[in-house]
């Protein structure tokens, strides 16, 4: 039996993470194309160099823009150089950070250290500031807590939604 997964309203790197897609030639590229997107290695039980190599280009992006936006921040308004830091920098944090998930402490330290330089830059704080205060003056979580809410908020809708799940989404649910 074949699904129809545009019904759904759950992204696909979450699917992939419980659904076992057929054994049929379509699938079996739609579960590869899903592994070259999300950088998954399927035969070992680890981060595999694509999922590093991803942690690192999103660094390298928030980086490039994190220099943009120091340039331009002194003219800014607080409130407009919070959404310009929100908008261009912490989505790129979040894009499918649901895949973080047991991912090694010194990927999650690189996208902290994007998270801080950021902060720095909004707050025109020092580089020898504490951090922490600006995180909480911004309302900023931490990446290793926005991952955990992310895939909390995601497990919940889930369990909550009105639409028809598969038996095997539902079951793989209940075993988290």
């Amino acid at each position: 039996m074949v699904m129809d997964l545009s019904r759904l309203s759950i992204p696909l790197s979450i699917l992939y993470l419980f659904l076992p897609l057929p054994s049929t030639p379509r699938g079996l590229e739609v579960k590869r194309a899903l592994q070259l997107l999300m950088g998954l290695n399927q035969s070992q039980n680890y981060w595999a160099s694509p999922a590093i190599k991803h942690i690192n280009n999103v660094c390298k992006a928030c980086y490039y823009h994190i220099r943009l936006l120091h340039h331009v921040c002194q003219s800014l308004l607080d409130s407009v150089a919070r959404t310009v830091a929100c908008s261009i920098v912490t989505s790129r944090i979040d894009y499918c950070n649901s895949l973080y998930a047991g991912m090694s402490a010194s990927n999650f330290e690189k996208l902290q250290r994007v998270q801080n330089t950021l902060a720095r830059v909004v707050l025109q704080l020092r580089r020898r500031d504490d951090i922490t205060p600006a995180l909480v003056q911004l309302h900023w979580p931490p990446v290793r807590h926005r991952v955990t809410f992310k895939i909390a908020t995601i497990t919940f809708n889930l369990l909550v939604s009105q639409t028809i799940l598969p038996v095997s989404v539902c079951s793989a649910v209940h075993s988290i």
